[in-house]
């Protein structure tokens, strides 16, 4: 069985995580966007990254980033929380359908 990081190894680059923070944190976009570009930061790896882990600790109290990306050491599977994450990362993996699709892309064609 393939993962999504078969499928799409352009959602890998976890430098798109700070593009998908910024743009989480732009009062200038509607706030559904802002929410999808940080659903989309979730499912990089950025944790393993120091500059990643320093942008989202500049910010990890705002909303909404404080809503969506608060404490990822734990979510109740059963939760709405965690039947929304798998919502997206299923509707993630339909749209790059391993294409090799960066954030950016995906972004494009969430139209968010």
């Amino acid at each position: 069985m393939m993962t999504m990081e078969d499928c799409t190894p352009g959602l890998r680059n976890i430098e798109d995580f700070r593009w998908l923070l910024y743009r989480a944190c732009d009062e200038q976009y509607p706030k559904i966007a802002r929410e999808n570009y940080l659903h989309l930061a979730w499912l990089l790896p950025w944790e393993t990254s120091s500059e990643n882990v320093d942008a989202w600790l500049r910010v990890c109290d705002d909303e909404p980033v404080k809503s969506i990306l608060g404490n990822q050491r734990s979510v109740e599977l059963a939760s709405d929380q965690a039947r929304e994450r798998r919502r997206w990362k299923m509707q993630v993996e339909s749209i790059a359908g391993g294409r090799g699709c960066s954030a950016r892309w995906i972004h494009h064609h969430l139209g968010a």
